[in-house]
């Protein structure tokens, strides 16, 4: 299978990048991977290179998925590149708003970085 997503350890952060458009499997399966296989109490998903097509529902999906299976104290940002992605990820993280999770939405790398790092450690 042809994985349309690279996940990676930096420095204590967790770096998810979709390859190409990814479809509600596509999503579905990295969170899968990302939950059995890799630390998520820091997340950085970089969506800088990407464009989603996912349907309302598709992302309501996703996000009470990512409720049930994330469950311990966690920070994820997402890097975006555009307004547009901006704003298509603020109703996602509307819609993933859990208490065992801080979301925050970059158009920077650093930045984001910054933010996961200056977290309490025991989060």
């Amino acid at each position: 299978m042809n994985k349309k997503y690279i996940i990676e350890e930096q420095s204590g952060v967790t770096i998810i990048k979709f390859l190409k458009r990814p479809t509600y499997g596509d999503c579905k399966t990295a969170l899968d991977d990302l939950a059995e296989n890799y630390s998520y109490k820091l997340r950085l998903w970089d969506l800088t290179e990407t464009k989603f097509s996912l349907t309302i529902e598709e992302v309501n999906r996703i996000a009470e998925y990512g409720k049930s299976i994330f469950k311990n104290k966690n920070r994820a940002a997402f890097v975006v590149s555009s307004e547009l992605a901006h704003n298509e990820l603020q109703i996602f993280t509307m819609l993933r708003d859990h208490e065992n999770t801080d979301l925050k939405i970059f158009r920077s790398k650093d930045d984001a970085i910054l933010w996961l790092k200056s977290t309490d450690p025991t989060i």
